[in-house]
């Protein structure tokens, strides 16, 4: 009986060991270094990883062959890229800074996924040009996020991310549906000089920091519903064509809408105004939405907004 027993006892830690060795070399192992997935994504297939650990800084930017000092190179991500509940315990980097030393950006033809990631550090990723749908979704950084003039050819969405540090999108233009759907910003957020052509959502979004949208310009409707603005919000020289929605919104710090151009309604119904509210030298081409459910007046500059279709804001404050 005991033979029997030992007898079995080996067979299953052989089978043990044969389940190890295979998943070894299936690449089912819970950690993978970054220079191994640098080494999937040069062969051109579809790379999805799940639940990895990813270990070093992952800059795409060494798939691809550099040339000309202090040039900027663009290297060209051909495959698909799915990242699914990952965690990467270095910087993510797709830009390399010129000026003396080789500069290259990233160029991604086929559509790019982070759904659920944890980035420890931060992600480094300006100048970069998607081509596909671009999503990063219930992810969470550590460090500063740098999209800093990026072009989404298509749909971006980063709902329900989560931001600790600052996070960059300036001069960046967003050709499809972009989401911020549930987002939290920790710290600061800038839009400025960014352009969207299409819907533009931060609907229950929270921003604990300064945000600043200056410059932008928004072809079609930019809504912030319900979301909660912490510290100070800056729009300046802004053009939405389809108008600037800020329903049931809490503002706690100062906000500042000064020479802004509003082809469609501002529309601050329902709007908790904690702090001062600066309404100056815009230009509006329908009367704004405004009933204050609760706050303070706006500090409106005589004679320095322009209604191209009345002659007065019809501010009520309830």
């Amino acid at each position: 009986m005991k033979n029997i027993i030992k007898g079995l006892m080996a067979i299953v830690a052989l089978a043990a060991m044969s389940l190890s060795c295979t998943n070894a070399m299936n690449g089912d192992d819970s950690t993978i270094s970054s220079a191994e997935v640098l080494k999937r994504i040069k062969s051109g297939k579809v790379v999805t990883l799940e639940r990895k650990t990813i270990t070093g800084d992952l800059d795409l930017t060494q798939i691809g062959t550099n040339s000309g000092a202090g040039d900027f190179t663009p290297v060209y991500v051909e495959c698909e890229l799915n990242f699914l509940g990952c965690t990467f315990e270095g910087e993510l980097k797709g830009y390399v800074a010129g000026g003396g030393v080789k500069g290259a950006y990233c160029v991604f033809e086929r559509n790019v996924c982070f759904d659920g990631c944890t980035f420890q550090k931060g992600v480094s990723m300006a100048q970069a040009d998607y081509r596909g749908r671009f999503t990063f979704t219930q992810c969470t950084v550590g460090g500063a996020t740098d999209f800093c003039g990026n072009h989404f050819a298509q749909s971006a969405t980063f709902t329900k991310s989560i931001f600790h540090s600052d996070v960059r999108f300036i001069s960046s233009t967003f050709g499809g549906r972009t989401t911020f759907v549930g987002a939290v910003f920790d710290k600061g957020f800038n839009l400025q000089f960014c352009r969207f052509a299409d819907i533009t959502m931060f609907a229950d979004a929270s921003f604990k920091g300064y945000v600043d949208m200056s410059r932008a310009y928004a072809a079609a409707q930019y809504d912030f519903v319900n979301a909660k603005f912490r510290g100070p919000v800056t729009v300046c020289d802004a053009v939405f064509v389809s108008g600037l929605r800020f329903c049931n919104t809490l503002f706690e710090q100062r906000l500042e809408l000064t020479g802004n151009t509003f082809v469609g309604a501002l529309d601050l119904r329902g709007a908790d105004l904690e702090a001062e509210v600066s309404l100056s030298k815009n230009v509006c081409v329908v009367s704004p939405l405004v009933e204050i459910t609760k706050g303070k007046d706006f500090a409106v500059e005589e004679n320095g907004n322009k209604l191209v279709q009345s002659s007065e804001f019809n501010i009520v404050n309830k």
